[in-house]
């Protein structure tokens, strides 16, 4: 990122109107991504326990998975609240 970039980024949260609600949406927005990856990551790990029919492993996974899609998209939600 060259340093014209980085300032550009500072003045555009500087010049909002509110940038707790700025900061607190783009941290919805990043952990918004990062549990779209990790909710495939179980689902592949579901279906590798689909495969070795090992029940308590795709039980495990299944909850972790729904888990985090509650968490996600309750976080998603107050994004758009923030927004």
């Amino acid at each position: 990122m060259k340093s014209k970039d980085a300032l550009s980024v500072v003045d555009a949260i500087r010049l909002f109107p509110n940038r707790w609600r700025l900061v607190a949406a783009l941290a919805c927005n990043t952990f918004n991504s990062f549990a779209l990856i990790l909710t495939g990551h179980f689902l592949r790990l579901m279906v590798d326990a689909v495969i070795k029919r090992d029940l308590s492993e795709l039980l495990r996974y299944f909850l972790l998975a729904t888990l985090l899609e509650i968490t996600r998209s309750s976080i998603t939600y107050l994004g758009r609240l923030l927004r």
